[in-house]
């Protein structure tokens, strides 16, 4: 039974595609479950849902060949969808991530909490449906920005004024709130045991934005102090993120603040702009339990 990779993602997502082009540079065995093409799979459990097989484009797959699984499912649960969010909670296989891990995510305060238990400080947060209590935390804290409560991404804006009609609406849509922090932004990815940190100067609220738009922007590879990887390492992994991209702020206090750990980040925007190897060391994290479980 020859050992397998299972990508299960969607296609043109530039992630996924670019660990599905070295993997097979590699020449690693793996196979590519496209959410535009789940009319074209099909998931066989067995009765204790971890043995069974995976058929793909007219191919069959034991579940037990799956040595690894790289998750970044994007389109909104189909049945086969839900089949494999079950399988990945309950299989022996490397799985990056779980969704069950990956749902801390949705949880801020949660997370938030847990990010504060390892060290970093935390901006002051307000989480409200409610109109009044976000002036009151504009007021009291002044410089204040915001973006939306959930996963989906959402640009960081700072609140330039009280734009009335902007406060009355989130009523209906849940916004989180945060002190403003000044200083240099930094993207953290940990992979297994590995660090890579990238440092971003902007001048934008969101640097995101900022490359799209056209506006200065420099990322650059460089090194955490020691103290600190350490910090993200662990962080990491007490969340069950084998792969996470953790956005960290160093302010002029010689303080390190933590915004959020992503559980599936982009991580080729920064690979692009830095050189640095994160396909490679993301594939060779899923190729290992291939190694290890063949001999």
């Amino acid at each position: 039974m020859t050992p397998l990779i299972l990508i299960w993602g969607l296609s043109g997502d530039p992630p996924t595609m670019a660990l599905l082009c070295e993997l097979t540079l590699r020449n690693v065995a793996h196979v590519f479950l496209d959410q535009q093409n789940l009319h074209y799979a099909e998931l066989r459990l067995g009765a204790d849902h971890r043995a069974g097989c995976l058929e793909v484009l007219g191919q069959s797959f034991e579940l037990e060949a799956i040595r690894s699984v790289f998750a970044r499912p994007q389109l909104p649960a189909q049945a086969l969808d839900r089949q494999l969010y079950a399988w990945t909670e309950m299989t022996g296989a490397l799985v990056v991530n779980r969704p069950s891990a990956a749902a801390s995510n949705d949880s801020k305060p949660w997370q938030v909490e847990q990010i504060r238990e390892h060290g970093f400080r935390v901006p002051p947060t307000l989480m409200t449906t409610t109109p009044d209590a976000a002036r009151e935390f504009i007021a009291c804290h002044r410089e204040v920005v915001y973006k939306a409560a959930g996963r989906s991404r959402s640009c960081v804006t700072r609140v330039r004024s009280l734009d009335q009609a902007m406060l009355d609406a989130i009523s209906h849509c849940p916004t989180q709130f945060q002190a403003y922090v000044p200083g240099v932004d930094w993207r953290v990815h940990v992979i297994g045991d590995e660090v890579h940190a990238c440092r971003i100067r902007c001048e934008d609220d969101d640097y995101r934005l900022a490359g799209e738009q056209g506006r200065p922007l420099s990322l650059e590879a460089a090194r955490l102090p020691s103290e600190i990887a350490d910090r993200c390492r662990v962080l990491s992994q007490s969340l069950n993120l084998p792969f996470a991209g953790i956005d960290l702020r160093h302010d002029d206090d010689d303080a390190w603040h933590c915004f959020e750990v992503n559980p599936s980040p982009a991580f080729t925007f920064f690979e692009q702009a830095t050189g640095q190897p994160l396909t490679a060391a993301l594939a060779q994290f899923l190729i290992d339990p291939l190694v290890n479980r063949a001999h």
